[in-house]
């Protein structure tokens, strides 16, 4: 029932030839911090990265003004949840995360990875990482893995604000291993210099989307008409590449 409102939500907008602006008030979207090439703050302590331009350039399409509020993952994700944001550019859509929010379609497939450092011969498997500590997320590839495994309860997962606290966590020896997507693994390599080697990377690939309040069909017909457009007319593509080069 709650797709087909959407779908006769997204019907009208599209019939109208044009996304609808009659909300005037600016769009707050949240980003996570610490997730380079995604989402991060650059050296002039701007928010940065490929979510936030795809965001940008959809909200203005819609004729509307972006704001983003940038904090740790999972107080973004709270903070949706309580309606105090209007979106998340960039969360990996699965089935528990759809409980919590409604999705735009997908628009980039992001891989998840185990990595450690390269000169560390003591985790070769990984069944190695029983009994030890590692830097990773919730309700990502990775935990599915463990309980599939049966290795959830041998495994201590570390949260961390950011995956560049997890990487310099990595690099003190203070977890063994590194939960990221691989572009931001490797781009968090170049920034320390130091060399990773990937331990399991069996990941298929997440599909990626934005994220609105659960029940919020108007903003998000409007989110899918904009991305439908930059689709449509390679805007979308280009970003993506100019971001994975």
């Amino acid at each position: 029932m709650k797709r087909i409102v959407f779908l006769l939500v997204l019907s009208m907008a599209l019939l109208s030839g044009v996304v609808a602006t009659s909300q005037a008030e600016d769009l707050l979207c949240g980003v996570a911090i610490g997730y380079p090439p995604y989402q991060y703050q650059n050296k002039s302590g701007k928010v940065a990265g490929m979510d936030v331009e795809i965001a940008q350039s959809i909200v203005a399409r819609m004729g509307r003004e972006i704001v983003f509020r940038q904090e740790a993952w999972d107080t973004i994700v709270t903070s949706l949840r309580l309606e105090r944001l209007d979106f998340i550019s960039g969360m990996e859509i699965n089935a528990k995360r759809r409980q919590m929010f409604d999705f735009t379609s997908s628009y980039y497939i992001r891989k998840i990875g185990i990595f450690v450092l390269a000169n560390d011969k003591s985790i070769e498997s990984i069944y190695d990482l029983k009994w030890k500590v590692i830097a990773g997320d919730r309700h990502s590839y990775v935990e599915h893995l463990f309980e599939k495994l049966k290795l959830t309860n041998q495994i201590r997962i570390h949260q961390t604000k950011s995956k560049d606290e997890s990487m310099v966590l990595l690099i003190k020896g203070d977890v063994v291993a590194l939960v990221a997507p691989v572009e931001v693994a490797y781009h968090l390599a170049h920034k320390y210099g130091v060399r990773l080697r990937v331990l399991e990377d069996s990941d298929p690939g997440s599909q990626v989307g934005i994220a609105v309040h659960k029940g919020n069909y108007w903003l998000l017909s409007e989110l899918e008409l904009a991305l439908d457009m930059m689709k449509k007319d390679g805007s979308l593509e280009m970003i993506i590449r100019k971001w994975r080069q």
